[in-house]
């Protein structure tokens, strides 16, 4: 997925720009769609340099997708049922997160807990209802525990 997140250009509607500047994310689940999206914006810098712009292209290429270890996700499934939280299968999304460049070194799950409050995550409005922040402490605590018994 490409994502155009900022694009600034000239100043009125009747003169054309001199210069122009995006920005953006290139997202994927698998590495040769990157390499894939990657070549075709060299390609096309490549192309417009040809025709006498210039081109300043950096890519900063960050983290990849998180890939779930199943076995780690199951067990996590397991142990949050096991203390009474509902467990909900997610989607695959295409989420920036650092934790799977994490999971290029070792095995890993990322999951979500629901703490509650009316506004999502990353919404300015986001408050965590504090009442759920110690039962989520102790299914971190279940989880190493389950983890460290199947070392």
């Amino acid at each position: 997925m490409v994502s155009v997140t900022r694009f600034t250009s000239g100043s009125t509607w009747n003169v054309i720009p001199g210069s122009v500047e995006l920005e953006g994310t290139v997202r994927s689940f698998a590495p040769e769609v990157r390499q894939t999206v990657l070549d075709a914006m060299e390609r096309q810098v490549n192309s417009l340099e040809a025709e006498g712009y210039q081109v300043d292209f950096q890519w900063l290429p960050g983290c990849p997708a998180s890939n779930n270890d199943t076995a780690l996700a199951e067990l996590i499934r397991q142990t949050a049922e096991k203390a009474g939280f509902q467990a909900v299968p997610q989607k695959a999304n295409m989420g920036g997160e650092d934790f799977a460049c994490y999971q290029q070194q070792i095995p890993g799950a990322l999951f979500h807990v629901g703490v509650g409050g009316r506004y999502p995550i990353h919404n300015t409005r986001f408050a965590a209802e504090e009442a759920a922040l110690a039962p989520t402490a102790g299914l971190l605590a279940d989880i190493a525990a389950a983890a460290l018994s199947r070392l």
